[in-house]
């Protein structure tokens, strides 16, 4: 059987340059000489210095080893290489054992009880993922960057995040995944409803949508629903007692267009990001979106909130880029904006925490422009990878909780088209 330890010194002693592209440390050596003798190759290579057989059969003299057995113990690892074994294969499997040394003696060293099982469950998730297999990206030569030429101009199927909105569309593009991309607004501008319109239109897409709501009840977010379906207003729905004219027709239509969306998974309840990525492993879900980011339960408690959103927004961020999907988070914005005259809020206003910027590839940000009507909605690009002419109007059916697109604000119809 291959001593793949033994074989990744030989492998250093033969060709002392292959250690650079070695993704490997001393202390994921179950044999200590052999970790030490790595190590000993390591700063040997960082100084500049030769590597050599002698070299390192000298550095390894002890009182327990004499000069004669050192250099025989280096003359057989060097003897005994199998060369059939890539260096790449004999660390992927070095890395993979360590890990699950590293699992084991975790597992051997808890005690759960009822009383701990949730935090322990919490605190076990975050050493596990802190000994994933993380792939490294080496230097790409920068015209080597055409070999991604066949991802555009083609048919992406339903894999484009956008909109629907085409002015929107026109300034952010697709959405990417890997991203946190934030939505900010004050409260009553009408965030949730923008993105439960979205999370419907990529899940009428065939996309595979997860969305996490701590702000409302599920039957809130059915009123919301079948007001759009149905283009019957909201405040009937909730108040009324009996149908009008054609509104039974219209409700039980609407209730089988939303019967058929099958595709959004709704979840009411208090989440931490351990929770969200817990789903997001199980369920796979092609993107999550998160109403609203400052409702999020820190994993574990920090010293001021301020830490503990920004733990939040990185462990969004960390979902987002490990399973490739775009995280689309709301955020609260504090009071300084309505301070504007023309209420237009800035980045600065970023409820909590500074690093809500910092780890959000795109920020969107709503406001209401006009306090006489509240249907007139500016929405601007504040970060992004594009953002251009940034400033664009969006009318808000408040009955139907829809937006669309007017050059002009004028009378927003009952019937108006909903970008789904």
């Amino acid at each position: 059987m291959l001593d793949i330890e033994r074989n990744i010194i030989g492998s250093i002693l033969l060709s002392p340059e292959s250690i650079v592209k070695m993704k490997i440390t001393a202390d994921m050596f179950s044999d200590p000489t052999l970790g030490q003798i790595f190590a000993d190759c390591k700063e040997l290579e960082s100084k500049g210095e030769e590597i050599s057989p002698l070299r390192i059969a000298t550095n390894i003299q002890s009182g327990v080893m004499s000069k004669a057995f050192a250099s025989e113990y280096i003359s057989e690892i060097v003897s005994g290489h199998d060369a059939a074994a890539s260096d790449e294969y004999c660390c992927k499997e070095l890395r993979k054992r360590f890990r699950a040394n590293q699992v084991n003696k975790i597992l051997d060293h808890i005690e759960i009880n009822p009383d701990n099982v949730d935090s322990l469950i919490e605190e076990l998730q975050r050493d596990f993922d802190g000994l994933k297999e993380v792939k490294g990206n080496d230097a790409v030569r920068f015209g080597d960057l055409i070999t991604w030429k066949g991802d555009y101009f083609k048919d992406r199927g339903n894999k484009i995040f956008d909109t629907g909105l085409k002015k929107v569309d026109d300034t952010i593009g697709s959405l990417d995944a890997g991203d946190l991309i934030l939505i900010a607004a004050r409260p009553s501008v009408g965030k949730s409803a923008f993105s439960l319109q979205l999370a419907r239109r990529y899940g009428r897409k065939g996309l595979k949508v997860g969305y996490f709501n701590l702000e409302m009840t599920a039957k809130q977010v059915y009123e919301r629903a079948i007001a759009t379906t149905s283009g019957i207003k909201m405040n009937r729905i909730r108040n009324a007692t009996g149908f009008l004219n054609n509104e039974k027709e219209l409700f039980d239509k609407g209730n089988e267009i939303l019967s058929q969306e099958r595709n959004l998974y709704l979840y009411n309840d208090n989440f931490t990001v351990g929770d969200i990525r817990a789903k997001q492993m199980v369920n796979k879900y092609d993107v999550i979106f998160v109403d609203y980011l400052q409702l999020v339960k820190p994993d574990k408690p920090r010293a001021t909130r301020r830490e503990e959103v920004g733990e939040i927004s990185k462990g969004l961020k960390r979902i987002a880029m490990e399973y490739q999907i775009p995280v689309i988070a709301l955020s609260q914005l504090n009071r300084a904006s309505e301070m504007n005259k023309d209420k237009e809020p800035t980045m600065a206003e970023l409820r909590d925490s500074g690093d809500l910027e910092q780890d959000a590839s795109t920020v969107l940000m709503m406001w209401n422009s006009n306090p006489a009507d509240r249907s007139e909605k500016m929405l601007k690009v504040e970060k992004g990878r594009q953002t251009g002419d940034t400033k664009i109007k969006l009318v808000f059916n408040g009955g139907l909780m829809a937006f669309t697109e007017e050059d002009d604000f004028m009378d927003i119809p009952d019937n108006m088209e909903i970008p789904f």
